[in-house]
């Protein structure tokens, strides 16, 4: 998949007219934290007329496209996203013992308490220009299939 490192200062990273499967954590991965400091890391994601689908299959907080402590804009236009995989298996108890089904098709996280750790949430978190338009979501998620988290504002456009 695609991983930009924290701090790789990426103004636009842009993905279009094309397919991205196969990667057992994530299609798509940033992070704006090393440690506890935050870093510019992607300004801009633009992801359009593309398909997402046998992602995710491995273990952990796994996501056809994860932007975690994320505070830019993020365009997703004419994009399929195909959930795959075995359901969680259950314990006796009904405790999740196994996936290899992905948690979400898209999550955006935006303040984080430190380095891959978004609990608990931080006091002042970020606003952010998310925009997702044409986009299809379907098979199997074991979490939210589009989770957006921890933003100061969430705007939605009116409808027509």
């Amino acid at each position: 998949g695609i991983n930009v490192a924290a701090g790789s200062d990426i103004g636009t990273l842009t993905f279009t007219n094309g397919d991205i499967s196969g990667f057992s954590n994530r299609g798509i991965y940033s992070t704006d934290y090393i440690g506890v400091n935050r870093v510019d890391t992607l300004g801009k994601i633009v992801v359009s007329d593309a398909n997402f689908f046998g992602n995710g299959t491995g273990a952990g907080n796994t996501a056809d496209v994860k932007l975690f402590g994320f505070d830019g804009e993020a365009v997703f236009d004419i994009v399929t996203f195909t959930g795959a995989g075995t359901p969680i298996a259950r314990d006796g108890n009904g405790k999740a013992i196994g996936s290899n089904r992905p948690d979400s098709a898209i999550e955006i996280t935006g303040s984080l308490a430190a380095e891959n750790s978004a609990h608990p949430m931080p006091l002042n978190s970020p606003a952010a220009n998310i925009t997702i338009t044409n986009v299809t979501v379907s098979g199997a998620y074991d979490k939210n299939p589009v989770a957006l988290f921890h933003f100061s504002t969430v705007d939605a456009p009116a409808s027509p």
